[in-house]
């Protein structure tokens, strides 16, 4: 099962080798020979763009880690702590996932009502010290349980904060078209989002 990482790696690598740039861009390239490019990675990282990267990275690692924390140590850390007490497991699972909705529904009208970044601060804030304090805190309590579950879903509402992503997916490229003034009928978000 784990080789079955190995398939997106070797799409990748064929798509890569394979794929050949678009007529459109052989003939910009033609037409600015003396563009030099410089490489992606020291692209992001110049005067410009370096702030935003690593702002962009601390997040994603907060968003990552929340992941994990969810996914991954959150089921058998609840069975370590449930069987301790001689409890059953399954509620406190259920009780994350239901808080993960609740927290999903309850993103768009605070986006809407104190603007995307505050908001996804606010979420990764509460990601991160929900994390913290289950993980690093409620786990190692004698009696843990219950405040290890009341954090878990803490966690839960605000993991939700992949659904901010989902607002408007508008690249770069189509801001103008996201940034039009929005209609009457239109919530706030849907128009605001890329300047926000």
């Amino acid at each position: 099962m784990f080789l079955v990482g190995l398939f997106p790696v070797v799409v990748s690598i064929m798509v890569l080798l394979r794929v050949k740039e678009t007529d459109k861009w052989e003939r910009a390239e033609a037409v600015h020979p003396h563009v030099k490019h410089e490489s992606s990675l020291k692209a992001i990282f110049n005067a410009q763009y370096r702030k935003r990267t690593i702002v962009a990275a601390v997040l994603l690692t907060v968003a990552i880690i929340g992941l994990w924390a969810g996914a991954v140590y959150e089921p058998s850390a609840v069975i370590q702590l449930a069987t301790k007490a001689g409890m059953g497991k399954a509620e406190a699972a259920r009780m994350a996932s239901i808080a993960t909705i609740v927290g999903c529904l309850a993103l768009p009208p605070m986006a809407e009502k104190i603007g995307r970044r505050k908001t996804l601060a606010v979420y990764f804030v509460g990601m991160a010290a929900s994390i913290a304090l289950a993980f690093g805190w409620a786990f190692y309590l004698p009696n843990g349980l219950v405040p290890f579950i009341a954090l878990l879903v803490v966690l839960g509402f605000f993991g939700g904060n992949f659904a901010l992503f989902s607002l408007c997916g508008c690249p770069s490229s189509s801001k103008p078209a996201c940034g039009r003034r929005r209609s009457r009928s239109e919530p706030r978000w849907a128009a605001s989002s890329a300047r926000s």
